[in-house]
């Protein structure tokens, strides 16, 4: 059943799952992402001190994209409700993040093994076989 548009459901008991496996998960990530220390390893890629910045920078900015979609998560759980656009975000954020997965990873058969040591893997999974009807087709 599509969510119809300005309205709230309550979260489907599969997806309310999966939906607190990745809050669980994600959060500390989120935490570390963006207020972490600057890594050793980022001195080692460049001397150059505008490039470490803008390594800094985009751990800062992952970390930003996470806080913002565990603010919904977290807000949604707290409710038990979910609108349609918050499972399109929740949608989107999945296919984004494992684009870049996708596009980042080595080449075969090194690509296989990132994808399944990766917790987007299953949690995406998760969301898309628990909440599959529940965004606008």
């Amino acid at each position: 059943m599509v969510i119809p548009a300005e309205a709230f459901i309550s979260i489907p008991t599969p997806l309310y799952v999966v939906m607190w496996l990745e809050f669980l998960v994600f959060v500390p990530f989120s935490i570390s992402h963006y207020c972490g220390p600057f890594k050793e390893e980022w001195a080692k890629f460049s001397s150059l001190g505008l490039a470490r910045m803008l390594f800094w920078s985009g751990e800062m900015l992952n970390g930003v994209g996470a806080w913002v979609l565990m603010f919904m998560l977290g807000s949604a759980l707290w409710q038990g409700t979910i609108s349609l656009v918050e499972i399109e975000i929740l949608f989107l954020s999945h296919a984004l993040w494992y684009g870049v997965i996708i596009a980042m990873a080595p080449p075969w058969p090194a690509n296989l093994m990132i994808c399944l040591i990766n917790p987007h893997t299953y949690l995406f999974m998760g969301v898309v076989v628990t909440g599959w009807g529940l965004p606008r087709p």
